[in-house]
């Protein structure tokens, strides 16, 4: 950003807001003691770029080496954009009523997460019933 001379040697409002901020952060992240923990995925893809295999590895997950899944849901909060980006996969192995069990107990923890999250009892209910619905109407619960 270009400034005329008189403006040189002062921040703007936004610029000393950020800085605030970005001290506030250097502070609290130096009071904690941080750990780093990978998650790894590996896709195996077919010619049609469809996924065959599905491999997963946590550092904490208490699991030795790569675990083997036919389906993953990866959603993640772009800091920048202010959205979500995700990435939805599965291979030919998954079949319906897996994909319908998959999704009902997907709905269930987004209650619980949502719960911790927020601490807002009422719409925790409300997906909640919405998982409950969906597990009944798919006959995943009777």
């Amino acid at each position: 950003m270009l400034r005329n001379t008189n403006q040189r040697n002062r921040l703007t409002h936004h610029e000393e807001n950020w800085c605030k901020k970005s001290i506030v952060v250097l502070q609290k992240i130096r009071k904690m003691e941080i750990k780093k923990s990978d998650i790894k995925l590996s896709i195996t893809l077919d010619e049609t770029k469809q996924p065959v295999a599905i491999f997963w590895q946590a550092d904490d997950s208490g699991m030795e080496g790569m675990q083997e899944s036919k389906s993953m849901m990866l959603s993640l909060w772009d800091k920048q954009q202010g959205s979500m980006m995700r990435i939805d996969l599965w291979t030919h192995e998954m079949m319906v009523e897996e994909m319908q069990h998959f999704f009902y107990q997907t709905f269930a923890s987004m209650a619980d997460t949502y719960q911790r999250a927020t601490n807002d009892k009422e719409m925790t209910e409300e997906i909640r019933k919405f998982a409950k619905n969906f597990g009944e109407k798919t006959k995943v619960i009777l």
